[in-house]
């Protein structure tokens, strides 16, 4: 996927919700994952994305520990379009699951007032 354009970025190793673990669970799995990554695509990893969008200030100050040098999230927050208030390190992000289909999707990424309350 990678060799054809599509960006391979951080999730976690197990898709571990960041803020409902400890601060040593944090930093373990984040720089698991980036280490991975960095062997398996021969390239540095610096994005992260928080599994279901979900982070706390621990999560944030793991984040940027571990090396990573953007993040994106949607909890707690309207998912859609990012601004440079949002903070590098909880970009808001166009939601995509499982819960919604590809019409939607479409509908975040081409307009600049899509919201979508993340779940």
């Amino acid at each position: 996927m990678d060799k054809y354009g599509i960006g391979i970025k951080s999730h976690t190793v197990n898709h571990e919700r960041l803020k409902l673990i400890s601060k040593d669970k944090q930093l373990k799995t984040l720089i698991q994952s980036k280490k991975d990554l960095e062997k398996i695509l021969n390239k540095k990893i610096n994005f992260f994305a928080y599994p279901g969008g979900a982070y706390n200030k621990s999560a944030i100050k793991s984040v940027k520990e571990a090396g990573y040098t953007m993040a994106f999230a949607v909890d707690g927050k309207w998912a859609g379009w990012s601004s440079k208030n949002d903070g590098i390190f909880s970009l808001h992000r166009v939601n995509i699951s499982f819960f919604r289909n590809l019409n939607a999707f479409k509908t975040g990424i081409s307009n600049s007032n899509y919201k979508y309350k993340a779940r």
